[in-house]
């Protein structure tokens, strides 16, 4: 229920999509209402302003998120590692939800802030080679599960996209506690999982 001082549309407006709810009065209501274009030139006017808006709508919208709705071990790239499916409904309990809108930076080559991330709707594209990511899939496992310090790709999402996230510490420990460390801490297998990934990439680059 909304009460006198919530205000409702604004995420329709911010990030030009199409309406999501339907509101209804249960009393009589006094409204206030601005357009799309009033609202836009406002916040145009102050960049920084729009970019610190749409930030903080993605994280309360994240959160409105029920749950993860992918059923992890089948996702490709999860699947053909190998792990049991209880490690999965484990792992569950622990991602962070994240949103973000069109034309946001989802990756920043070079950047260290490395995590897994599970792509549960939406479409994201490889910057340099322009290739396609669309959910359901996983990014950032090889990257985690072999070490690696860095991004090596910067990928931006072309659509609104919904995804669960995991620290490489959440990740590892999951892991451990589901007694497969010893089964992906080796050379054999990060070298199947790279070619796996590579694999799954191919038509794409």
């Amino acid at each position: 229920h909304l009460e006198a001082g919530d205000v409702f549309g604004h995420l329709s407006l911010i990030f030009s999509e199409s309406r999501c709810a339907t509101v209804t009065s249960q009393t009589n209501c006094e409204l206030w209402k601005l357009g799309r274009s009033e609202l836009m030139q406002f916040l145009m006017a102050d960049p920084q302003l729009f970019m610190e808006c749409k930030t903080v709508l993605n994280k309360a919208r994240a959160q409105w998120l029920p749950s993860c709705p992918v059923k992890l071990w089948k996702v490709p790239l999860l699947t053909s590692i190998g792990l049991p499916k209880t490690f999965y409904n484990q792992l569950v309990a622990w991602l962070t939800p994240k949103v973000v809108d069109s034309t946001s930076c989802v990756t920043q080559s070079g950047s260290s802030d490395v995590f897994v991330m599970c792509l549960t709707k939406g479409t994201i594209m490889d910057a340099k080679t322009q290739s396609k990511i669309t959910a359901p899939h996983v990014v950032g496992l090889p990257e985690v599960l072999t070490g690696q310090p860095y991004w090596a790709i910067t990928y931006k999402a072309i659509t609104m996209c919904e995804m669960w996230c995991a620290t490489p510490q959440v990740l590892l420990r999951q892991i451990k506690q589901a007694g497969c460390l010893s089964q992906i801490d080796n050379e054999a297998f990060h070298n199947n999982l790279l070619s796996k990934y590579f694999l799954m990439h191919k038509p794409y680059v």
